[in-house]
């Protein structure tokens, strides 16, 4: 809601995700608004996860700082190997690139857009590729495989590719060239995604990739 909101009053040209991108386009066909769909999209598809595990409704707000703690830890970790594999190789992910950040800039209204981008950009992702993606995949595989386990890590690399390849320009209008060190560098950060979601929960995966978004941010 509160990214939704934000939206609003962030310059519409920017503060919007590859996946919204794709979403308003496929629901543009229908003639359903953008602005209500991810939101409904979102909570429905949480509330149905939430049910399904018979998980009691209640907020512990102590939780709340460790979860928060426990994401910006992750997501600076992350960020800190995409600057070694700049130093290591001379390119590599964006977010490497903190020689000459423009620090300057935060709290201009463009930055305050690409935060609100990059953080609707952390929620959706998770939501598309863990949620809708891996999980399912975790349940078809493992009535295949009979094994859970295995099933779990193929779910996380077929979800990790597919996130890669979504940062493309040839699957993506909005992504960027082919590149083998970012490819691999996103399919490594999905992984790394994929794990956390796995075993600590969708709040703590979107919480690291928002962080690791927004030092991208501060680091462009």
């Amino acid at each position: 809601m509160i990214y939704e909101v934000a939206k609003i009053f962030s310059a519409p040209q920017t503060a919007c995700s590859g996946i919204d991108y794709w979403i308003g386009e496929m629901m543009s066909l229908f003639g359903v608004g953008q602005l209500v769909v991810l939101p409904i999209l979102t909570t429905g598809v949480l509330l149905v996860w939430h049910h399904r595990k018979a998980d009691r409704f209640g907020l512990r707000m102590k939780v709340l700082p460790l979860m928060v703690i426990e994401g910006v830890g992750i997501g600076v970790t992350l960020f800190l190997l995409a600057h070694v594999l700049l130093v290591l190789f001379g390119s590599g992910p964006d977010a490497g690139r903190v020689i000459d950040p423009y620090l300057w800039t935060i709290g201009s209204a463009t930055w305050w857009s690409g935060v609100v981008t990059y953080i609707g950009t952390g929620i959706h992702e998770e939501l598309i590729f863990r949620v809708l993606i891996m999980l399912p995949l975790v349940v078809w595989l493992t009535q295949r495989l009979g094994s859970r386990s295995g099933a779990v890590v193929i779910a996380a690399a077929v979800s990790s590719l597919i996130f890669a390849a979504a940062h493309v320009d040839w699957l993506n209008p909005a992504g960027e060239p082919f590149q083998e060190l970012a490819f691999l560098f996103r399919f490594v950060a999905a992984g790394v995604f994929a794990v956390v979601f796995h075993y600590r929960g969708f709040g703590i995966a979107v919480g690291t990739h928002i962080t690791y978004n927004v030092l991208t941010l501060l680091s462009a």
